[in-house]
């Protein structure tokens, strides 16, 4: 019986060695047997929608579009499914050249699959406004980029239509009339069909990555896009400029003098600064390019650089990002050991540049305004003296109420407590000042500080002052404003200033005269936690009847659309409305202006009028991790309608001050008397009477006749 077992085991084991080689013929020879193993091109796709949407495991999603796209039997519609999916699954990763590949490949090949090409249209799209940062390292320390040179040269170039710099570049030689000049060459190559294919430059980005002296390594890199006319001259200057090397992965390569070299083909030009080159820089900027590397990048692989988007990036005009602490590390590490200047120990003394994460900036282009921010974020821990004594609570909008409706500008600031940083430094600069201490019931109760103007025609104008003192009020909220009016006249008092005092209980109204002869006018409403005051009792009228009706600058007026909008975590303010700031300098300026005659007044005022719905602001949002600074011009008015304006009154502006400033040279130089025997022509007419010894002045000459008793 057991050898009878033995005898089976074996011919077991001969049966399945013997059949083993012959497995692949049964796949070659029963393709049914075999289709039955494998997994079908919508079963992969399965799978690799499930690893992707379900699991998050992209790699794995991507390996099995893969095995679809290379799979030669499969069907077109699986394939373009595929490269759609691998092509989302890089955008995921934020390798969006290799996703731009898929998607490119996609629309060529496959565009009879309508409704999937439609879905990677908008995507194509996307990542074709090239992403430079995608091939700068992920420790790079500075980085800027122009983002799409071509819309943002199509907008300046709106906003200059009409003017004589609707095409600025080209009307540079126009000044010299005479024979060829640099700028007559200068505006022969960038004439109109040069300036169509500067807008078609995709991106521009500068990577600085290291601190060296005297030059710091960095990386530029273009996307010229399709500027046939752009890229050959390109091409030829680098060609002039460089000698050729051994191409990198394909694309042409030439090293310069200096040590830095460039590699450029029909999409992008990379070029890097010595000693860049030697070390692999280039050839490692090289293969991201072409997908040959999948190493971490500046825009895939740093969370800080992470918080813009390059849709963002595309869409300002210039973007700023810089590692701060990073940057400062690494210039110190150029000093010896113990040898940092202290310059830049009492700088990080202040701001504590170790301890800041990063600075972000922008500045964006409309046809109707300009906007710059600027965001720095701090690490935990950080404790920059400067920031400290610069931050503030947030402004409360209801502070805004006694700003009179009719304010072209405001300034505005929330105080902060008995024992904040700002504070004790206050209290410290007007104690070695004035020798007062203004204690701490005045930190309690102040709680925000308003300074505001209004339109003034120069009758409130105040002896001694410039005009626009009779047009400013301040507002303050404070939890008592009988409290404030008290400590007020008792600062005035302690430093002698005061010479009388008026007070209304019931109008809420009071007057504080002063020794020199000017008075304060105040008007307070407990209800309203509101004091206003100012040196123009119209001010005071103004203010205080917008309150009774409601009727402030957040409700109505220039600035209502500003204030109406302020988000929440302001923390300082800047409000100005430029056509009324026009008028208020204005009358100022033209007045001390004695030549400039009543068109110059007119076209000042056509000028005002165009910026009446035009604001300058200026912001800030303060916190513990972070400070945002927002600036920026909105509403302007039409170029076309202010440029003429502009240039005329320029024109007269310089003619008037040439004519003074002869005029001024004239009455210094001392005249000189001559003696004149003979009639003087003097406006056309012969002078022959001499006998009643007159003298007549000639520019800087004075004649006299001579008497008959002189040669």
């Amino acid at each position: 019986m057991e050898r009878f077992k033995s005898i089976k085991v074996i011919l077991f084991l001969a049966v399945v060695l013997i059949g083993l080689p012959f497995c692949g013929l049964v796949d070659q020879w029963c393709p049914i047997a075999s289709a039955a193993q494998a997994k079908s091109p919508s079963e992969l796709l399965q799978e690799g929608l499930y690893a992707e949407e379900i699991d998050g495991d992209l790699d794995k999603a991507i390996s099995i579009y893969s095995q679809i796209i290379k799979d030669g039997t499969a069907q077109r519609s699986h394939i373009a499914q595929a490269l759609y999916h691998q092509g989302m699954c890089y955008m995921k990763k934020q390798q969006e050249q290799l996703a731009r590949q898929d998607f490119e490949k996609l629309v060529a090949e496959y565009s009879d699959q309508t409704s999937i090409v439609n879905k990677a249209k908008p995507f194509l799209q996307e990542v074709s406004n090239a992403d430079p940062a995608a091939l700068m390292p992920p420790d790079t320390l500075v980085y800027v980029e122009f983002g799409s040179p071509g819309k943002q040269i199509d907008t300046i170039l709106d906003m200059l239509k009409g003017t004589p710099l609707e095409n600025p570049l080209a009307a540079i030689g126009r000044a010299n009339h005479g024979g060829p000049s640099p700028g007559d060459i200068v505006s022969g190559f960038l004439n109109p069909n040069m300036m169509a294919e500067f807008k078609k430059i995709r991106g521009v980005g500068i990577g600085i990555t290291g601190i060296a002296q005297p030059n710091p390594p960095l990386i530029i890199v273009l996307f010229p896009g399709k500027s046939d006319a752009l890229r050959g001259l390109i091409f030829g200057g680098l060609a002039l400029l460089g000698k050729p090397v051994e191409s990198i992965e394909g694309m042409q390569t030439v090293v310069f003098t200096d040590g830095g070299a460039a590699a450029y083909d029909d999409t992008v030009v990379i070029v890097v600064s010595p000693p860049a080159y030697k070390s692999g820089q280039l050839t490692w900027c090289v293969k991201q390019y072409k997908g040959l590397s999948n190493e971490p990048t500046l825009a895939s692989s740093n969370k800080s650089f992470d918080k813009i988007s390059n849709k963002d990036r595309q869409n300002n005009a210039l973007t700023v990002w810089a590692n701060v602490g990073q940057a400062y590390a690494a210039m110190t590490k150029m000093f010896p050991q113990g040898q940092i200047p202290q310059d830049v120990l009492h700088a990080n003394g202040l701001a504590d540049f170790a301890n800041v994460n990063d600075l972000i900036a922008f500045l964006s282009l409309k046809e109707n305004g300009i906007e710059l921010q600027a965001n720095i974020g701090f690490k935990e821990g950080y404790n920059g003296l400067a920031y400290n004594l610069f931050r503030t609570p947030k402004l409360n909008k209801a502070a805004f109420d006694a700003v009179p409706d009719d304010a072209i500008a405001v300034l505005s600031v929330a105080l902060s407590g008995v024992d904040s940083p700002q504070s004790q430094a206050m209290r410290q600069q007007l104690r070695n000042a004035t020798g007062i201490d203004l204690g701490g019931d005045f930190f309690m109760n102040i709680e925000q500080v308003t300074l505001f103007a209004v339109p003034s025609d120069g009758s409130a104008a105040l002896p001694g002052m410039p005009p626009i003192i009779g047009s400013l009020g301040l507002a303050l909220r404070s939890s008592n404003p009988q409290q404030t009016r008290q400590i007020l006249t008792g600062l005035l008092t302690a430093v002698n200033l005061i010479a009388n005092q008026n007070v209304d209980e019931q109008s809420g109204r009071y007057e504080i005269r002063l020794v020199t002869n000017q008075t304060i006018y105040g008007y307070q409403n407990q209800d309203k936690k509101t004091t206003v005051l100012s040196l123009n009792p119209a001010v005071i009228e103004d203010s205080a009847s917008g309150l009774a009706r409601e009727q402030s600058a957040v409700v109505a007026g220039p600035l209502k659309d500003a204030l109406s909008k302020l988000l929440p975590g302001t923390n300082k303010l800047v409000l100005v409305n430029v056509g009324g700031a026009m008028r208020a300098g204005g009358a100022m300026f033209l007045s001390d202006s004695d030549n400039l005659g009543d068109e110059a007044k007119e076209l000042f005022t056509k000028l005002a009028d165009s910026c009446d719905k035009t604001t300058v602001q200026l912001r800030t949002e303060e916190e513990a991790a972070s400070l945002k600074v927002c600036a920026g011009i909105s509403d302007l008015p039409p170029v076309n309608e202010i440029f003429g304006p502009v240039v005329q009154l320029s024109q007269m502006v310089s003619e008037a001050r040439n004519q003074a400033g002869a005029e001024k040279s004239k009455a210094s130089i001392p005249a000189v008397i001559k003696k004149a025997s003979r009639p003087i022509v003097i406006d056309g007419k012969a002078e022959a009477i001499w006998s009643e010894a007159r003298q007549y002045k000639l520019g800087n000459v004075i004649y006299a006749p001579i008497s008959s008793d002189e040669d």
